[in-house]
């Protein structure tokens, strides 16, 4: 990732058929919300999200179709609407910055994912002078 371009993008495509990767045999797909993750797009219109998660590749659902993907099943077994913020190669940095640019007010638990090469990411987006204010700026905006 180039770090001279201060533009990042937190997500994908909004709206639109992802192809991802063949880990098992089948390249895995989904079609992506109006904020370009990896949830029903309806999932925004809830009146209480029960759990908002953040995360890289493995939170997104790489390699998996829906219903196996993180999000879908934690949606089934709590029968409650989760939003799905997770994005491959994202570190801490792109997961403050996701959070503080798609938070939802009326969202009760946060699952913030850490993986082993987080570390990594952390110090690579320590270059970026756009994701370090993020951990300058206190405030959550709301969506």
């Amino acid at each position: 990732m180039n770090l001279d371009n201060e533009l990042f993008p937190l997500s994908g495509i909004s709206s639109s058929e992802t192809l991802h990767c063949n880990e098992n045999g089948y390249f895995s797909i989904y079609k992506s919300d109006r904020f370009g993750f990896n949830n029903p797009n309806d999932e925004w219109d809830k009146n209480n999200i029960q759990y908002l998660l953040l995360g890289d590749s493995f939170v997104q659902g790489n390699c998996v179709n829906r219903p196996y993907d993180l999000g879908s099943i934690l949606r089934s077994l709590s029968d409650e609407p989760v939003l799905n913020l997770g994005y491959s190669g994202n570190g801490p940095l792109f997961y403050l910055a996701t959070l503080k640019e798609y938070f939802k007010l009326n969202t009760k638990n946060v699952i913030w994912f850490h993986s082993e090469n987080d570390l990594y990411n952390l110090e690579r987006d320590l270059g970026s002078k756009t994701l370090k204010k993020y951990l300058e700026d206190n405030i959550l905006t709301k969506t």
